[in-house]
C-alpha cells in the first residue's frame, strides 16, 4: 500500500516529522486553492482519499466537490461540510453504530474490528496537582469533569446537579483540555444550581496536557452528554478510573461505549439518568470509604488495559486497512469519479 500524505497546515508538526521518517510521500498543499489542490491530487490516481482537515483553520473542503479520488471516506462521526453526497464511506464500529443499513442521509459506515477510536498511548508525566495542594481532604469525594464546554448540554448539567445532592459533599474538579473551557463549565455548573464552593477550578498556572494523569485526585471521571467525550475516557481508561456514561443511539453518544466494549468493563455504563446518578455515587463513595475496594478498582482497571488490544496501534493498523481494502472491493458509484471542471 502507498501512502501519500496532502499537507493543507503550512505550520509544521511532530505528526508531519514522524510521517516523513517512516518513509510516507508528503506532498504540501497549503498555498494551493481548493481546485488546483484538487488537481494535484487527482494526478496521483488515487484509490481512496482521507480527509482529516475538516473544519480546521486550514481546511480545504471544497476540493473534495472536484472529485480527485475515487473513493472520498470521513473520519469517525464525522459529517463533511461539503455535503453528504461527497463522502462515500465513514469509518465506524459495531457497538457505536446502531444502526448498520444503508441510509441516503449518512454516508456508508466501514466497519473496524473493535473500537473505531484509537486509544491512542501517551507518555504519563507526574501528576501535577495533588489534593493536598488543592486543600482537598482524602476522604472528600472527587469527581472530574474533563469534557470540553461544548458538549455540556442542560441534561448533563441537571443530571450533575442531581448527582451533586445525592454525594453532597462531593466537589466536581473542572480540568477540561482546553483553559479556555474552565470558566464557561464552571458558570455552567454555577447556573445548574451547583454551589461555588464544591466546583473545584485548577489554579490558573496549571496548564493540562494530553498525558496528565489524574489518579489519586479523581475518584470517578463523568463522561458528557449526550455527546459523548473521547478525551475523558482515555483518560479514564490510562488512568484506571472510573468513567461512568449514559449512552444514546447517535454515534457520537456512543464514544465511552465504544471504547469501554473493546476494554471489557461495561459495568459503569448507565441505563438511564437516574441510574447515572447512583452508580456514580456509589462508586465514588466505595472508593473514598474502604482503601480495599479502591486498590482493587484500580488493579481491575489496569489489568483489563495490560490485557486488551484497545491501545495496540498495530493491531489497529491492520484493521484499518482491512477496512479500507473492504471499501475498494465493495465499489462506488462510477458516474461520481470524474472529477468537476
Amino acid at each position: 500500500m502507498n501512502v501519500s500524505i496532502y499537507a493543507v497546515s503550512p505550520i509544521p508538526s511532530a505528526v508531519r516529522d514522524a510521517l516523513l521518517a517512516a518513509g510516507a510521500q508528503f506532498i504540501s498543499v497549503a498555498t494551493f486553492d481548493e481546485h488546483r489542490a484538487a488537481r494535484r491530487i487527482r494526478d496521483d490516481n488515487l484509490d481512496i482519499l482521507i480527509d482529516v482537515a475538516a473544519f480546521g483553520p486550514y481546511a480545504k473542503p471544497g476540493l473534495l466537490s472536484y472529485r480527485p479520488a475515487r473513493v472520498q471516506l470521513a473520519p469517525p462521526g464525522f459529517i463533511h461540510p461539503v455535503g453528504i453526497g461527497e463522502i462515500d464511506y465513514c469509518l465506524s464500529d459495531q457497538v457505536a453504530n446502531l444502526d448498520a443499513s444503508p441510509s441516503p442521509d449518512f454516508p456508508i459506515p466501514v466497519f473496524l474490528e473493535g473500537s473505531v477510536f484509537p486509544l491512542l498511548p501517551v507518555p504519563h508525566t507526574r501528576l501535577q496537582l495533588t489534593r493536598a495542594q488543592l486543600g482537598l481532604d482524602a476522604n472528600v469525594p472527587v469527581f472530574g469533569v474533563l469534557a470540553a464546554a461544548a458538549r455540556l448540554s442542560s441534561r448533563c448539567i441537571t443530571t450533575w446537579k442531581a448527582l451533586a445532592d445525592r454525594v453532597p459533599d462531593a466537589v466536581f474538579f473542572v480540568c477540561p483540555l482546553l483553559d479556555a473551557d474552565r470558566e464557561p463549565i464552571r458558570r455552567l455548573l454555577l447556573s445548574g444550581g451547583i454551589l461555588a464552593a464544591r466546583i473545584l477550578v485548577p489554579p490558573a498556572a496549571y496548564a493540562r496536557s494530553r498525558d496528565d494523569a489524574f489518579t489519586g485526585l479523581v475518584d470517578v471521571i463523568l463522561d458528557s452528554m449526550p455527546g459523548s467525550d473521547y478525551f475523558s475516557t482515555r483518560a479514564a481508561i490510562q488512568d484506571a478510573i472510573p468513567i461512568v456514561t449514559i449512552p444514546g443511539r447517535m454515534f457520537e453518544e456512543r464514544v465511552a461505549l465504544s471504547l469501554l466494549t473493546q476494554l471489557g468493563d461495561l459495568s459503569t455504563v448507565a441505563a438511564s439518568g437516574r441510574d447515572y446518578v447512583e452508580l456514580a455515587a456509589k462508586l465514588a463513595l466505595d472508593l473514598i470509604s474502604s482503601p480495599i475496594a479502591r486498590a482493587r478498582s484500580t488493579e481491575k482497571r489496569r489489568l483489563l488495559l495490560e490485557n486488551s488490544t484497545l491501545a495496540d496501534m498495530n493491531q489497529y493498523a491492520t484493521q484499518f486497512e482491512k477496512a479500507l481494502f473492504r471499501a475498494i472491493a465493495s465499489g462506488v458509484v462510477s458516474d461520481r469519479t470524474e472529477m468537476a471542471s
